[in-house]
């Protein structure tokens, strides 16, 4: 089996892990082990961790659930402390960001542009800014709403497709897709902002001008 970023896993002997691997230290990523008769898993588990200094799982150990000593958390903080992996996706994610502001923010000035007209003949029939800025909210929350749920339906299929290939899927956290969520509305938001600027300056007797 391929992992994630490409590279084999090799389910083995620990002497065969030896002869695989060059001869330095922590070159495993786990070892797998059964406890001889009479001895409990949980006590095993406990010696393990006493004697070694390294975590033990069981089978039956929830190794996702984002929790205290868990193998989710446990694995996310090694790579945050040893690897710039969470650097480089936390540039790409601010950029994507950025980038995804300005985009938004630039098409729907132009809607707002392409309408003007139409803004200022309902401010002219005595339409509020206050009513034009929740027109401008609701259509950029409702073009935010549907980016975000295609966006997340293309991630599961993604999941899925890979689960399907044999390789190991991404977990995606509900404090993740909340995150996701409010950032989506946050972009949303500023893009109703900068459309909202260009409406509120617009004269209503510009409509009667032709």
């Amino acid at each position: 089996k391929r992992a994630f970023t490409g590279g084999p896993f090799v389910y083995t002997t620990y002497d065969r892990a030896k002869a695989y691997t060059a001869n330095v230290r922590r070159a495993l990523s786990y070892v797998l082990v059964e406890p001889r008769d009479g001895v409990s898993v949980d006590d095993l588990r406990l010696r393990i961790e006493r004697e070694t200094g390294l975590k033990a799982w069981t089978s039956d150990t929830d190794l996702w659930h984002w929790k205290e000593g868990s193998l989710a958390r446990s694995t996310f903080w090694w790579f945050w402390k040893n690897t710039g992996i969470p650097f480089s996706f936390g540039t790409a994610v601010l950029l994507g960001l950025f980038v995804g502001i300005a985009i938004s923010g630039q098409t729907f000035y132009s809607f707002v542009l392409e309408n003007l007209k139409y803004f200022a003949a309902i401010k002219a029939m005595g339409a509020s800014m206050g009513v034009l800025a929740r027109m401008l909210l609701l259509q950029a929350l409702t073009a935010g709403l549907l980016g975000f749920g295609l966006g997340v339906g293309m991630a599961q299929a993604i999941g899925r497709g890979m689960i399907e290939k044999g390789m190991p899927p991404f977990v995606m956290y509900p404090q993740i897709l909340w995150a996701t969520f409010v950032l989506v509305l946050g972009i949303s938001f500023v893009s109703a902002l900068i459309g909202m600027v260009k409406v509120a300056r617009v004269d209503p007797a510009s409509v009667f001008r032709g």
